[in-house]
């Protein structure tokens, strides 16, 4: 039977400071860029399918790509849960997709966010010194 040689160990193999497992500052910087003062903004809105005012959520209606938040100029103001248990026009995106969603809307998504993102570029100009 062949035995094996002890390891040695070497220098390079000394404990080190253990890694940060977050980027704080990138993950500020994401957020920010993903929603920031315009999420703000949408929230004030009414919903843009059911014309509902109270628990608006700002909804992305695209994906930033591989497991990154879409930017904040694809938001789109949708109610959240109602106060009787009814499901949302939020949980109604995420459960029956963007596409059908758009059906029953009749309107795309996309241009909807370019119209919000539009008229809050126009708001900021105005309120700005």
């Amino acid at each position: 039977m062949l035995r094996r040689k002890p390891l040695k160990r070497k220098a390079s193999l000394r404990r080190r400071k253990p890694i940060p497992k977050k980027n704080v500052t990138r993950r500020a910087k994401n957020f920010e860029r993903s929603y920031g003062d315009k999420a703000e903004w949408i929230r004030g809105r009414l919903c843009a399918r059911c014309c509902r005012w109270n628990n608006i959520e700002a909804a992305h209606v695209s994906n930033g790509g591989m497991g990154r938040k879409a930017d904040s100029d694809t938001l789109v103001p949708l109610c959240g849960p109602r106060e009787n248990g009814a499901i949302g026009c939020h949980a109604v995106l995420h459960n029956i997709g963007i596409k059908s969603f758009e059906q029953r809307l009749g309107m795309t998504l996309k241009v909807l966010a370019a119209a919000y993102e539009a008229e809050y570029q126009f708001t900021q100009k105005k309120d700005a010194p």
